[in-house]
C-alpha cells in the first residue's frame, strides 16, 4: 500500500479522531500508523541505496534505526508514537506524494 492509499487512510483516520477514542478507533489509528511507518522505512531505504555519499548513508541509517525502534514501540501500543506517525510523519508522506494541503 503506497501513495494515495496511505493518504486515503490518513483521511479516514481524521474522521475517527476524537478526544475520547473507542478501542475500534484506536485500532484504526494503529493500522494507519503502520502503513505510514512502512512507507517511511521503505522511503529511507531507497534513499540510502541511491546515494553514494557516506555521510548521507550514515544519516539515513540512523533515521531507519529510529523508525525501527518507533515501530516496536508502536506495536507494543505506545499511543504517543502512534500519534507521532499520524501527525508528524504523515505530513512528510503527503508532501512526498504531492498531496499536502492546508488541512
Amino acid at each position: 500500500m503506497h501513495g494515495e492509499e496511505v493518504v486515503n487512510l490518513m483521511n479516514v483516520w481524521r474522521n475517527y479522531s476524537m478526544q475520547t477514542k473507542s478501542i475500534g478507533e484506536k485500532l484504526v489509528d494503529r493500522d494507519v500508523a503502520i502503513e505510514i511507518m512502512a512507507d517511511m522505512i521503505g522511503k529511507r531505504n531507497i534513499e540510502q541505496m541511491n546515494t553514494d555519499n557516506l555521510d548521507e548513508k550514515n544519516r539515513l541509517e540512523k533515521e531507519i534505526d529510529v523508525l525501527l525502534f518507533e515501530r516496536d514501540e508502536m506495536y507494543s501500543g505506545n499511543e504517543t508514537v502512534i500519534e507521532k506517525f499520524l501527525n508528524v510523519y504523515s505530513k512528510e508522506i503527503k508532501a512526498y506524494y504531492g498531496m499536502l494541503n492546508n488541512d
